[in-house]
Formats: C-alpha cells, sequence, structure tokens
C-alpha cells in the first residue's frame, strides 16, 4: 500500500482477514517514509478497540523494525485492521508492506523466504538488447508457468 498523495495529510488503511481470532499484537511492516501511523483500529463483527493512537505518530527505536504493538487479548475476533497516517508527519510517500495480526504478545520474525537452492550471490547476466536497455531493469519476476520475465 502507498499513500494517495504525498505530504497530504489524513489517509487510511483497511485490512480483512480471512480467519477472525481474539488477538494480543498487529505487526505493521513499512519500507518507505516511517513514522507516519498515528492510529491503529481493530474491528469485530460488532465490536472494535483502539489498540494504537499517538497525533504525533507512533515512533519507534528502529524503523527498519516492523512496527510491533502489543496490548491485552481482545475480547473479540478481530476481522479488520484500519490504520490511520497524517502523511504529513514524514516527508515522501509512505508504504506498507505487509500487516498482520498474532494471537501471542511474542515478536513474529520478518524474513524473507527463499526457493530451495536460490542463487543469492545476485550474479547479473546481460540478455541482450532484446531484453536489456541502456536502463535499469528493476525487480525481475517470471511468470508462474516460467515463460515470461516481467521488470519495472
Amino acid at each position: 500500500w502507498a499513500a494517495a498523495l504525498e505530504n497530504n495529510g489524513e489517509e487510511w488503511l483497511a485490512l480483512t482477514y480471512q480467519k477472525p481470532i481474539p488477538i494480543q499484537q498487529v505487526v505493521i511492516c513499512q519500507n518507505n517514509s516511517p513514522g507516519g501511523i498515528v492510529k491503529v483500529t481493530v474491528y469485530g463483527k460488532q465490536d472494535s478497540l483502539v489498540v494504537a493512537n499517538d497525533p504525533n505518530g507512533l515512533k519507534q527505536a528502529d524503523y527498519s523494525l516492523p512496527l510491533y504493538l502489543t496490548f491485552p487479548r481482545t475480547p473479540f475476533a478481530v476481522e479488520k485492521v484500519r490504520i490511520w497516517l497524517n502523511t504529513k508527519l514524514v516527508a515522501g510517500f509512505e508504504q506498507i508492506d505487509a500487516v498482520g495480526i498474532a494471537d501471542h504478545t511474542r515478536p513474529i520474525p520478518v524474513a524473507i523466504r527463499l526457493v530451495n537452492g536460490a542463487d543469492i550471490a545476485l550474479n547479473k547476466e546481460r540478455l541482450g538488447e532484446a531484453v536489456n536497455s541502456k536502463f535499469d531493469e528493476l525487480n525481475p519476476k517470471i511468470s508462474p508457468d516460467g515463460k515470461q520475465l516481467y521488470f519495472t
């Protein structure tokens, strides 16, 4: 998710979870311009609870880590999380990569899962003028059938 406009004021993101459960934690991974989150509310079928609220932004010591919000177990099954941001609090476009919920307060490890045998050395290979240009070809993705290569 990314903010619609840079430094524009209030925006929000709402997520719905397929299997509602009582929770004790919301984990938010911010990948660009962190620090603009001002409120997080969780919702059940008929109940809601503000689990974090700070008009100056929910601060954390290390923005390279997820924002871990822990609280007493909700008395209802959570099916939705809404995150409010004030995009004027930090410069740039705020971006959120992932939002998780958990029924415990242990930190949820965040890691990239690699395919067995993946070459993590990142050796680059030019594929010729039909593919490569004078620009940077970034974020390569291979289609599930293995027949198409997409990049930015």
